[in-house]
């Protein structure tokens, strides 16, 4: 990360045992936040340490995510996103769905096309064309198959199917890690597979066929990480969402995010929330200064470069490395909006509340006519309410910047994408037929993300000692 260009002390790695380097890093005095994504019990030990030192602390823990399918989905749609949900990365995802909660009248159908498109997965070694690979450990495999086997004890469970791989040897060598993936069919809630993250490949169906059942199932566990349903149905959606206890609903997909929107569970599955203008408000702190006015200074603030307001609300001076806010032929004495351009082609367009210009780079999507221009329009807003003026490029608003010529607080949704030739450094992770890229090459592309923000922020004046927070789009 330094080689691609950040300052030196910006990103520092630590290797170590939680027990040993994570313990010194939350008992150490000058750590005064404490961001931890991991599982519940280490996220307990990390709480009780920032609570006794009064530490800022935020939890992304674990999670025994339900997926509820209404009769009146698309059921296509449906089977293609249950089984990437359920079992991309062999089910070692935070936010996997786990749990299948599926209404009686279409339950027996989605299973049978649920078992035919997982069937389709492919398993073996990563450097093979493979859908899925090992779990993490042998270690985490034996608890894998451990919970699995202990479920299938209870009369109530039943193993419904199992990947058909021939390749028993993958599945049974002791050296290997690779689990096999199943379906269980368990209608109890209370059952510790149904309530104990599994964290691997192994999920558990379930039927259900009043609203009020689903949301009951939904919500039997001490985990509320994320939540999926699917409907076609607004009033149910929009019922369902509400009742769901769970920090992050999906309705008809899965895993779709955006870096500014707050990200976090509730329950046991965390404290606290991140993304956006919370992962700001977390590592950061406000600070209130109140003046009174009867000092003897109290009338030099009236003669403050650049400032022709009230006494009681002067401008403060700028640092020095930032560019002069003053403006001769602004005489509204209104802040002035930045925009600015890349390398890129870009394109501008007037509208009632003045110049927009729309940049393409960085991996973000080009721009459609007045549709982006409408959609665009509809953050301002938001940022308005922020006091400072918004910057579009593609569909994320990049870069945020307060009035007044002040550091720059966070820049986010930064691709790997060169905006000169349009291509990203080495190529995709795969091609369209899903086959790995040889070329790929994550530091070509961790170089370009650098690239791509000095270029934004150098064309405001800033550098990467502005930033705060930095959030960069790469693919795995």
């Amino acid at each position: 990360m330094n080689d691609a260009g950040l300052p030196p002390g910006v990103f520092n790695l630590v290797h170590g045992y939680g027990n040993e380097v994570g313990e010194a890093i939350i008992n150490h005095s000058s750590i005064k936040a404490i961001s931890f994504t991991g599982g519940t019990s280490t996220g307990r030990r990390v709480g009780e340490v920032t609570g006794r030192l009064l530490k800022k602390c935020s939890l992304e823990l674990g999670g025994k995510n339900p997926a509820i399918i209404f009769s009146d989905c698309d059921l296509e749609n449906v089977v293609n996103q249950v089984v990437r949900s359920s079992f991309l990365n062999s089910g070692q995802i935070c936010l996997c769905s786990s749990r299948l909660i599926v209404q009686d009248s279409i339950y027996d159908e989605f299973l049978e096309k649920l078992k035919e498109k997982a069937s389709n997965l492919k398993i073996g070694y990563p450097q093979e064309e493979v859908d899925l690979g090992p779990v993490i450990s042998l270690d985490h495999k034996k608890s894998i198959l451990s919970k699995m086997n202990e479920a299938l004890k209870d009369e109530n469970t039943n193993l419904v199917w199992e990947h058909p791989d021939s390749n028993d040897d993958l599945f049974n060598d002791p050296k290997t890690a690779f689990v096999r993936p199943a379906i269980l069919e368990c209608s109890d809630q209370t059952l510790p597979i149904n309530q104990q993250e599994t964290f691997g490949p192994v999920i558990t169906l379930s039927k259900f066929s009043t609203i009020s059942e689903a949301i009951s199932k939904a919500n039997q566990t001490n985990y509320g990480l994320a939540s999926t349903l699917y409907s076609n149905d607004l009033s149910t959606i929009m019922y369902v969402s509400d009742q769901l206890e769970s920090g992050l609903v999906w309705v008809n997909t899965w895993l779709l995010r955006d870096l500014r929107t707050p990200f976090g569970g509730v329950k046991e599955s965390g404290v606290g929330r991140e993304g956006g203008e919370y992962s700001l408000n977390f590592f950061s702190s406000p600070k209130t200064t109140t003046i009174g006015l009867n000092f003897k200074g109290m009338s030099s603030f009236s003669k403050m470069e650049g400032s022709n307001k009230s006494p009681i609300s002067p401008a403060p001076p700028m640092p020095s490395n930032m560019p002069s806010s003053n403006n001769n032929n602004n005489n509204n004495n209104q802040p002035q909006k930045r925009s600015f351009s890349t390398s890129t082609t870009s394109s501008d367009k007037e509208n009632e509340e003045g110049e927009e210009r729309i940049v393409r780079t960085s991996g973000a999507p080009k721009p459609v006519g007045e549709k982006f221009l409408k959609a665009s329009r509809s953050l301002k807003g938001y940022f308005d309410l922020c006091c400072c003026s918004y910057f579009i490029l593609g569909s994320y608003p990049h870069a945020r910047i307060v009035q007044n010529d002040s550091p720059l607080l966070f820049v986010s949704g930064i691709g790997a994408r060169n905006p000169i030739d349009n291509t990203i450094p080495g190529g995709p992770v795969r091609d369209e037929n899903k086959i790995p890229n040889p070329n790929y090459n994550i530091e070509l592309q961790t170089h370009q993300c650098i690239q791509n923000i000095k270029v934004i922020l150098e064309d405001v004046g800033l550098s990467l000692d502005d930033v705060i927070i930095c959030n960069i789009r790469i693919l795995f």
